[in-house]
């Protein structure tokens, strides 16, 4: 990988300008990032790459795997050996990605025989478990009732019909129900989502599909619709889990952003996100789902401590004019916040110090009109050696005043926040465009770091497109042609997200005028 990101890095000659990389939370990235930066001293002299300030965790990622430890803790354990001498403890349900290929199709459904396995393995793990409550013994099984009794549904087309009988007759919108994907632990949020919907259909089908002649029997190896029929307890507890994973859900769709800086909300978000799951484990509804909650927020913990090793996080934060450096005068404690100043005030220093010139430039400026400005581009127009001899005392009183290098930093703090109305949008980029020509080095520090995405969701994105390019049916397709189509796709779908922006603008400066008119007619 460290290969691969140097040689795009020479090809496009951009190793003198690399800043951070925002990579999902494997080792393997860290190591990639560390090597890369062992590369760029050896062979290119850039000594300043630190690779630990340099990386940036995918914040997506990390709420992901958060998912993951609170879904996993509803399984049971099971033991097995590794290397035939060591035992560990593993989850009957195993993390989506996982399999004994290692290779995992998204769109590969779940099937019954696949799902009454796990059941066998987690009845078995639970005669195990050591006095544990109903609860916890409802728990163990339910997600996975739940995937079998829609892949049971999805599987048969009369079953679907049968289904969309009951919706019907429940007086509710008629949806089919949503497959669990494998390699997303999210997809349960719209899953339960989903299932609540359907709720009375979902009563009505499991109640009367045995018996009905418009769905086939069951083979008689496969458990019956019946069986899948869940409890009001069970149905409480499909709500408090979803209640959970909403919360996830909205964060995740926070940072799915591909166009506006999403880097300087990281820390902010992890610290709500992180308080509302422990809001949850003081409810008394939730007592069942602490344990569950408490290994989400235990790995929510252990990526938020690694965001401490890259200031980025922090100097987006303070680069943001609405916030500057109130969150944390607010959020953090009184050592928090001297350690995010230094921070700033250090960043700052740095992108400050490439801006002055050397001091053997200076010295060698050879004295003359040219070199106090006021004459150049006007040499020989009568008056003006007149006036630079007139301001000369005062050009040298500046140059002996030293200077506070700080003041366009301490100026930008001083400065009363931006209040943008409610509801109202905020672009970030074109105000330090803007403010650029008056606090330059804030200005540079802004284009550098503002370009910092929080997630790897974007250019995700980027690979997922290219994947259904690169299909089957275009298995011989070249190189070039393979680039002209994706980046067709792209102008594609910026356009039409731009026109889409533009419509809807339209639609509410007229609303505003309909409503404007409207009042005043009223006042006639």
């Amino acid at each position: 990988m460290a290969q691969e990101l140097y040689d795009i890095c020479k090809k496009y000659n951009i190793v003198h300008k690399l800043g951070n990389l925002t990579a999902d939370n494997l080792t393997t990235n860290d190591k990639g990032i560390r090597i890369l930066g062992q590369k760029l001293a050896v062979e290119d002299g850039i000594l300043d790459f630190n690779h630990l300030e340099r990386r940036s965790h995918c914040f997506s990622h990390a709420v992901h795997l958060a998912e993951a430890a609170f879904l996993q803790a509803l399984s049971p354990k099971k033991t097995v050996k590794k290397n035939g001498k060591s035992n560990r403890m593993v989850p009957i349900v195993p993390a989506p990605a996982s399999s004994p290929s290692g290779d995992v199709d998204p769109d590969e459904e779940d099937t019954e025989e696949e799902i009454a396995g796990l059941m066998v393995e987690v009845a078995e793990a639970v005669k195990e478990l050591p006095e544990a409550s109903e609860e916890a013994l409802l728990l163990a099984e339910l997600l996975l009732k739940v995937r079998g009794f829609i892949a049971k549904v999805r599987r048969s087309p009369q079953a679907k019909q049968f289904f969309k009988k009951c919706c019907r007759a429940a007086t509710i919108e008629v949806l089919e129900l949503l497959p669990y994907c494998k390699t997303r632990w999210g997809s349960w949020f719209g899953v339960l989502g989903h299932l609540l919907v359907l709720k009375k259909a979902v009563i009505a089908f499991i109640n009367q599909a045995d018996d009905s002649d418009e769905v086939p029997n069951v083979e008689k190896n496969q458990p019956k619709y019946i069986s899948y029929r869940l409890s009001s307890e069970e149905w409480k507890f499909i709500e408090l889990i979803h209640e959970v994973l909403k919360e996830a859900s909205k964060v995740q769709e926070t940072f799915s952003s591909e166009s506006v800086p999403t880097l300087w909300l990281v820390l902010p978000v992890y610290e709500q996100f992180i308080r509302v799951w422990e809001s949850f484990t003081q409810r008394s509804d939730m007592k069942p789902l602490v344990p569950m909650l408490n290994a989400g927020i235990n790995n929510l913990r252990k990526y938020y401590n690694l965001s401490d090793r890259s200031p980025a996080h922090i100097v987006c934060l303070y680069l943001d004019p609405r916030v500057k450096d109130a969150y944390f005068q607010s959020a953090w404690t009184e050592e928090g916040q001297v350690e995010a100043r230094v921070i700033m005030e250090r960043i700052f220093d740095e992108y400050q110090a490439h801006r002055q010139p050397n001091a053997s430039e200076s010295s060698n400026e050879a004295p003359g009109p040219s070199s106090s400005g006021i004459s150049q581009g006007v040499t020989g127009s009568y008056g003006f050696a007149f006036i630079e001899n007139a301001t000369a005392n005062r050009r040298q009183r500046e140059k002996r005043t030293i200077k506070d290098l700080r003041a366009e930093l301490k100026k930008y703090l001083e400065e009363d926040l931006v209040v943008v109305p409610k509801g109202q949008p905020f672009d970030l980029l074109s105000y330090w465009k803007a403010e650029s020509l008056r606090a330059p080095v804030l200005g540079d520090i802004a284009r550098d770091y503002l370009a910092i995405q929080g997630s790897s969701v974007p250019c995700e994105r980027v690979f997922s497109s290219a994947g259904l390019t690169d299909d089957k049916r275009r298995g011989s397709i070249i190189p070039q042609n393979f680039e002209a189509i994706q980046t067709c796709k792209a102008r594609y779908r910026a356009e039409r997200a731009r026109r889409a922006a533009a419509v809807a603008a339209q639609r509410e400066a007229q609303r505003k005028r309909w409503e404007e008119d409207a009042i005043e007619q009223v006042g006639s």
